[in-house]
């Protein structure tokens, strides 16, 4: 019974589906490393703490989205 409701609490990547458990919201270590190789986005710097934001942000100027909330830099 404990299992699945840690099963149910954990997140998943939204590209591959695989679980993960740290700070990120959308995706995966690995599927947020091939995002920024197939954007051609370099990687943040080292003091960025939030990779995943930093993506998001990054997209939506590429898109001349420049004052945005988190939520919708996200979607």
């Amino acid at each position: 019974m404990e299992n699945n409701d840690n099963n149910i609490n954990e997140k998943r990547c939204v590209l591959c589906n695989k679980p993960y458990n740290y700070k990120y919201k959308m995706f995966g270590r690995e599927c947020l490393d091939n995002l920024y190789g197939l954007l051609e986005f370099s990687k943040p710097p080292k003091f960025i703490w939030n990779k995943e934001t930093y993506l998001c942000t990054q997209i939506a100027w590429r898109n001349h989205k420049f004052f945005l909330s988190k939520i919708k830099n996200i979607l």
